[in-house]
C-alpha cells in the first residue's frame, strides 16, 4: 500500500497562477523607444553641458520619482510611530494617492484648451502669409524677408507649442495602484484596524511617489507649450509692427497718371467731310451700259 495520499474526487487540483497579460502596444513601439536615447547619445552626450542643456529644452525629459522611495515594507515600519492615529494616516495618505490624477485631469483640460488655441492662431498665421507671396502687396524685397523670417519663427513656435499640449495629453505613462488582490492578504495575519490603514496607507503613499513624477512631467509638457506659445505671440506683435513701419517708411505708391488721348480722338478733324451716296441712291447700269435712273 503506497503512503503517498491521493486527493478526494471531489476535490479540484490547485491551478497553477496564470500569467498577467501583457498590456497592448504597437509594433513600432520597441523600436521607438530604443531610437529616442540612441539619438540622445549621438547628439547630446553626457559630457556635452551644451547640448545636453537644449536637448532637454527641446525635449522634455520624464522625471524620476523622487517621493516615498521605498517599498511598501518600509514604509509600513516608517507609519509604526503613528499607529495611535491610523485612520488620519490613512485619509492623508488617500489625498497624496489622489493629488497627481488631479493635477493630471487639470493639465489635460488646459493643454485642450491650448490646442485650440494653437489651432486658431496657425489659421490666422497662414492667412496673412499670403502677403508675403503677393508681390504687388508688399514691392520691397528686404521687408518681404524681414517679415518672412518673423513668419518662420511664429510658425515655428506654433508647431512646438501644439506638440507640447499634444505631449502633455496623449502619452501613456505608467500610473500605480495600491495592489486590487491586496484586500485578500491585509488582514489574513489577524491584523488589527490599526494596522490595515497603515498597511493601506504605505500602498497609497507607495503609489503616490510614483505617480506625481508623472503629473510633473505633464506640467513641465503644459509649461513648454505654453512659454512656446508666448514666443509665438511675441512673433505676432513683430509682425504688427513691421507691417506698421512698412506702411509709414515703405516704398511710397506712386499716383496714378492720366494718360493723354490723342489729338484725333478728342477733336473731329477739319476740312470738307465727303460724302458717298449710298447703294440705294447710286445709278443702276442696264445691259447696254446705259445708266437709267433709280424708278
Amino acid at each position: 500500500m503506497s503512503d503517498i495520499e491521493e486527493p478526494a474526487a471531489d476535490e479540484e487540483a490547485p491551478s497553477p497562477p496564470q500569467p498577467a497579460p501583457t498590456p497592448y502596444e504597437p509594433f513600432f513601439m520597441p523600436w521607438r523607444r530604443a531610437f529616442g536615447p540612441c539619438v540622445k547619445r549621438t547628439l547630446a552626450p553626457e559630457h556635452a553641458n551644451a547640448r545636453r542643456w537644449w536637448w532637454n529644452r527641446l525635449f522634455v525629459q520624464v522625471p524620476a520619482p523622487t517621493d516615498f522611495l521605498q517599498d511598501e515594507a518600509a514604509l509600513r515600519e516608517l507609519l509604526a510611530t503613528q499607529a495611535d492615529r491610523g485612520s488620519d494616516v490613512l485619509a492623508e495618505a488617500k489625498e497624496q494617492s489622489a493629488a497627481p490624477f488631479a493635477t493630471s485631469e487639470s493639465v489635460e483640460r488646459r493643454a485642450t484648451t491650448m490646442q485650440s488655441a494653437v489651432a486658431i492662431a496657425a489659421s490666422f498665421v497662414l492667412a496673412g502669409g499670403g502677403l508675403l507671396l503677393n508681390s504687388t502687396t508688399i514691392r520691397s524685397d528686404d521687408w518681404r524677408v524681414a517679415l518672412g523670417v518673423i513668419y518662420a519663427v511664429v510658425i515655428t513656435s506654433l508647431v512646438f507649442s501644439a506638440l507640447r499640449a499634444l505631449r502633455a495629453t496623449s502619452r501613456i505613462l505608467i500610473w500605480h495602484y495600491p495592489g486590487y488582490e491586496d484586500i485578500l492578504h491585509r488582514g489574513a495575519k489577524n491584523q488589527s484596524a490599526t494596522d490595515y490603514e497603515l498597511a493601506l496607507a504605505a500602498a497609497h503613499l507607495h503609489s503616490a511617489g510614483r505617480n506625481a513624477s508623472n503629473a510633473r512631467y505633464k506640467v513641465a509638457q503644459m509649461r513648454a507649450a505654453g512659454h512656446w506659445f508666448a514666443v509665438a505671440l511675441a512673433g505676432l506683435l513683430a509682425t504688427g509692427l513691421l507691417l506698421l513701419a512698412y506702411i509709414v517708411a515703405g516704398p511710397k505708391s506712386s499716383p496714378p497718371v492720366a494718360v493723354a488721348k490723342p489729338h484725333s480722338e478728342l477733336a473731329p478733324r477739319a476740312g470738307p467731310i465727303e460724302t458717298r451716296p449710298s447703294q440705294a441712291a447710286r445709278p443702276s447700269v442696264a445691259a447696254g451700259g446705259r445708266r437709267t435712273p433709280p424708278g
